[in-house]
């Protein structure tokens, strides 16, 4: 596989860059390292994610049983849905939209997970905010003394921080007036407190084996996020003129090392069935989107990225796709080109009957001069 060479990509050599390493530097020059459409960090992780839970909602089940203890079979139906709500502020009485990260029903659950790139202190009132907003929306009817039931969805936020500073779990105290219908009591109302609790799972704590192991791959896209200690460090001896090979080639070989036991691992995943060779080649497209952005600031390290990660081989899927859209581009040019040439033939065919009514027009006049000079000689003959 090949891994780059070892030596620092200058100006003088960028003419020798492959075609796959330059465009992914003028996007890592233009984009800040971001895929077009996306101008935002946080906007990135989220769309990798839904983009898995979309494309592959199989790869939730061991991070649903990590997280929560609940198991499905892997033919499961997952059932995503809107997370957009809109709610009216107390202070402003203004009306405004309020959007989650992923929700998905499974069975009679409704799952929702958050993608927090950074620690932000609001956010166990955020995903409270979206549970009660989805309790209500999704409320169940109950009986006559209570007519609804309202159920929150087993939430959990995603740290993707190498150094975010969480407890295991979230919480905030919910205190409620409760109103107690037995007649014995004499104090009607009383205060209930309950502890909201959100699990919190650090996905950079996760070692490549314990991914594989747990059969975690849907945090793959996640893991390059780690190597930003790594990049700090190499940024420092950059400015203190201390880099040299040996900084260069041990950097290279960490990360190497790293992608090389990322393709061990959906290698065997494949090989177990447990995914597709087409969710191994979804899975190392969003990764390599995940290393451009990461590494787009290191001019040696992004060169290593795409010399490991472009794409050079097709695959059959893909030769396929690509040959029926060739085929389909040139029955277009060619349905094109026949309509053309049906115009053509109609204004041909205009041009002949044009023609034919004026050779009609033209015999009419000669016949009529003809009669004309056969009349006119008989007169002669009997004057």
């Amino acid at each position: 596989m090949p891994t780059g060479i070892t030596h620092p990509v200058t100006k003088e050599k960028a003419a020798n860059i492959p075609d796959a390493l330059r465009k992914a530097e003028e996007l890592s020059e233009e984009t800040n390292g971001f895929p077009k459409g996306i101008s935002t960090e946080p906007q990135l992780w989220d769309e990798v994610f839904k983009k898995e839970v979309f494309e592959m909602p199989f790869l939730l089940f061991p991070l649903i049983t990590e997280i929560h203890g609940i198991s499905y079979p892997a033919d499961t139906k997952v059932t995503p849905f809107g997370t957009e709500y809109s709610v009216e502020r107390v202070i402003t009485k203004s009306i405004s939209s309020i959007r989650s990260d992923i929700s998905v029903w499974i069975r009679s659950r409704i799952f929702h997970f958050e993608c927090e790139i950074d620690t932000e202190a609001d956010i166990t009132k955020r995903v409270y905010e979206y549970d009660s907003q989805a309790a209500l929306t999704y409320a169940i009817r109950g009986s006559e003394r209570i007519p609804y039931l309202l159920r929150f969805p087993y939430s959990a936020v995603l740290f993707l921080a190498p150094d975010a500073i969480v407890a295991d779990h979230l919480a905030c105290e919910l205190r409620m007036q409760v109103y107690n219908t037995n007649p014995q009591v004499r104090t009607k109302t009383h205060e209930k407190c309950i502890e909201y609790a959100i699990p919190a799972l650090k996905v950079q704590s996760y070692s490549l084996q314990e991914i594989r192991e747990k059969r975690l791959l849907i945090l793959i896209p996640f893991t390059p996020i780690r190597f930003r200690a790594t990049l700090l460090s190499h940024k420092r001896k950059k400015e203190q003129m201390e880099e040299d090979n040996n900084n260069h080639d041990s950097a290279k070989l960490e990360l190497t090392n790293y992608f090389h036991e990322i393709i061990l691992i959906l290698d065997e995943a494949v090989e177990t069935g447990y995914i597709s060779e087409c969710n191994r080649k979804d899975i190392l497209a969003m990764l390599r989107k995940a290393m451009i952005r990461v590494f787009h600031n290191d001019e040696y390290l992004l060169e290593v990225v795409n010399h490991m990660t472009a794409p050079i081989l097709e695959l059959e899927r893909e030769t396929i796709v690509r040959q029926n859209k060739e085929l389909a581009e040139k029955n277009s040019k060619l349905a094109k080109k026949n309509s053309e040439l049906a115009e053509k033939n109609s204004e041909l065919a205009e041009m002949y009957t044009k023609l034919e009514k004026k050779d009609a027009e033209i015999q009419r006049l000669l016949s009529i001069i003809e009669e004309g000079g056969k009349s006119h000689d008989s007169t002669y003959i009997r004057t």
